[in-house]
């Protein structure tokens, strides 16, 4: 023996105040009534197993292994084969050179960081900091070169989740998705399997509910285009079987095909919504199974079809309604039986033809109507024929011929093709320079001169003056003016002849 050192070959126990060294059959070495510590200056080696208080500390003497029933508590630092497992007694952290496996939980200050050793799902109070790339299994992926964040599989989040504090947010409650900026997708956008698709090749676009939209929205660049204040371009068709709305009210469309945008609609394709209750194509033609309300312009195609705020139109195409046109609420309407109520003016190629809220029509300023009256201040030009209540009255476009039924008052003179035929207004004179040619009967003043249409028969009632010639048939019975008579026939005379 050493001075110092105890050698000890058998068991140690320390137990009941008593110090017993033992090889299993005898005592080898036993210091009874040990009272207070046991202060032991050099090294204590034992050769079999070390016991205190039979199992609350135990360490084997074969394996090295030592269990502690009670709490470990080390001053100084723990060191664990030179460097191993090293625990600093000042700042209490520990440096694993091996694998730390735990068979039971995990839990670092209670619960602020836990490892469930049944599941192995792992909860952080804190944050997780990772100084190089962090990889979980093959699925989940974030590389600190390009910080580049690959996921394979799923992303659950119980909780909000944000991308740079406020640009990309995901409510955990509602689902509410807040973007702010653009969102642009190469592929097809499908929300809940068919609930809202849009097509990536063509910017088609199928929605099953209604769209609300705070700011622009753009689908594969520029396929469709929705800005903030209501404006819509698109280079596909746009087919929706539920309501519509962008920025809450500046562009609404529902499911009957009532219309309602606060600003410009500019599209370059064909217009479709819920399959045909409104539908606009690609050269200006409508077609509107509902209302159709707008308080701003409307323009399609550029310039195909275009429906300012005042209630003008201007359509390159047929515009085709089978309900209500309704343009801001009751400035332009049209119903369904054709009827037409405005509460502005009617213009048409700027001041051509107007038609003020007033009833008043004037065109180019040569024709008006006011007060059941029309003036005609410049030519009529019709190429048509011209009809005033069915057939009242009637000129015929091609000949010219003009029918009326009722009578004809005109308080000038009559003129026909310059002066042939003149018809004095004051003394009802008629001067013509041609025949007279009539069909029916020549009556002048009832009975004083009357010449019968079918047989030439004339009777008058008063002196017959001819100041040159009389002629009848040619020549068969002649009076020249110096009185002469020559009678190619026969004179029979049923009474008396005087010469």
């Amino acid at each position: 023996v050493e001075p110092g050192i105890i050698y000890l070959s058998g068991e140690v126990y320390v137990m009941n105040n008593n110090f017993i060294v033992s090889n299993d059959i005898s005592t080898v070495f036993s210091v009874d009534n040990v009272s207070g510590d046991i202060l032991i200056s050099g090294e204590l080696s034992v050769d079999g197993n070390f016991y205190i208080n039979e199992d609350k500390f135990i360490v084997y003497a074969e394996t090295g292994n030592t269990n502690v029933s009670g709490t470990f508590d080390v001053l100084g630092n723990l060191n664990v084969n030179t460097n191993k497992f090293v625990v600093d007694a000042v700042t209490g952290n520990s440096v694993f050179a091996g694998t730390l496996d735990v068979s039971s939980n995990f839990a670092v200050n209670n619960n602020k960081f836990m490892v469930q050793s049944d599941s192995g799902s792992t909860t952080i109070a804190g944050t997780l900091y990772v100084a190089d790339s962090l990889t979980i299994g093959e699925m989940f992926t974030v590389n600190i070169t390009d910080n580049v964040t690959d996921i394979s599989g799923e992303l659950y989040a119980f909780g909000n989740f944000y991308v740079a504090e406020d640009k990309f947010i995901v409510n955990a409650t509602t689902g509410d998705t807040s973007i702010t900026g653009m969102l642009d997708i190469l592929g097809n956008l499908n929300i809940n399997t068919n609930k809202f698709i849009v097509d990536s090749v063509s910017g088609n676009i199928i929605s099953a509910g209604n769209f609300d939209l705070s700011n622009n929205l753009r689908i594969n660049t520029n396929k469709f285009i929705v800005d903030s204040t209501g404006n819509i371009k698109a280079t596909g068709n746009f087919d929706l079987s539920q309501n519509l709305r962008i920025n809450t009210n500046k562009f609404t469309v529902d499911n009957n095909g009532n219309i309602k945008a606060t600003g410009n609609f500019d599209l370059s394709q064909n217009l479709r919504i819920n399959s045909n209750k409104f539908t606009v194509d690609n050269i200006g033609n409508i077609y509107s199974a509902g209302n159709f309300d707008l308080s701003n312009n409307l323009k399609i195609n550029t310039d195909k079809f275009i429906v300012d705020n005042v209630g003008n139109i201007i359509s390159a195409g047929n515009f085709d309604l089978s309900n209500n046109l309704r343009i801001n609420t009751d400035k332009f309407v049209v119903d369904n039986l054709g009827n037409l109520m405005l509460s502005g003016s009617i213009k048409i190629n700027n001041t051509k033809f107007i038609v003020d809220s007033l009833g008043n029509l004037s065109i180019n300023d040569y024709f008006t109507v006011n007060d059941q009256r029309t003036i005609i201040g410049k030519e009529l030009d019709l190429s048509s024929n011209l009809y005033i209540n069915n057939n009242i009255f009637t000129v015929n476009a091609n000949t010219g011929n003009t029918t009326i039924a009722g009578k004809l008052d005109i308080s000038k003179n009559i003129i026909v093709n310059t002066n042939k035929c003149i018809i004095d207004a004051n003394t009802g004179t008629i001067t013509t320079l041609g025949g007279l040619n009539t069909i029916d009967d020549i009556i002048v003043n009832t009975d004083k001169f009357t010449v019968a249409g079918l047989t030439g028969n004339t009777n008058i009632n008063g002196n017959l003056n001819i100041l040159q010639s009389l002629k009848i048939n040619t020549n068969r019975f002649i009076v020249s003016n110096t009185g002469k008579t020559d009678i190619s026939g026969n004179l029979t005379v049923n009474n008396t002849l005087f010469v």
